[in-house]
């Protein structure tokens, strides 16, 4: 997976799944409403869950998939690099990658 690569899950009210963008080994069950991280066998998963009156509708990615984006969105930045900017990429809420102009960080744990 790289880039953008995530899986849309859609539930019914009684936990059927009846949408699945794409297929793998292992994927993330119905979770929590909101944002949560979630480590299954192949890997960690950042997932958004939404519900509405009669499905629950969940985004997942792979967190390698977000770094990977993310080192790519820095390389770009620092190729350009000689402008005033600010730029703070995210995950799962905590800054992994920020600077000014030329000047990068990595807030990573």
């Amino acid at each position: 997976m790289a880039g953008f690569d995530f899986v849309i899950q859609i539930w019914t009210e009684d936990g059927v799944r009846v949408y699945q963008s794409r297929r793998y080994s292992s994927l993330p069950n119905q979770g929590v409403l909101g944002y949560s991280n979630v480590t299954l066998d192949n890997g960690d998963w950042r997932v958004f869950g939404v519900r509405n009156e009669t499905r629950m509708i969940q985004v997942a990615q792979k967190l390698e998939a977000r770094r990977s984006r993310a080192e790519e969105l820095r390389r770009i930045l620092l190729s350009v690099g000689k402008g005033d900017f600010f730029v703070q990429v995210e995950h799962g809420g905590d800054g992994i990658l920020s600077g000014e102009g030329s000047n990068w960080r990595n807030d990573r744990q």
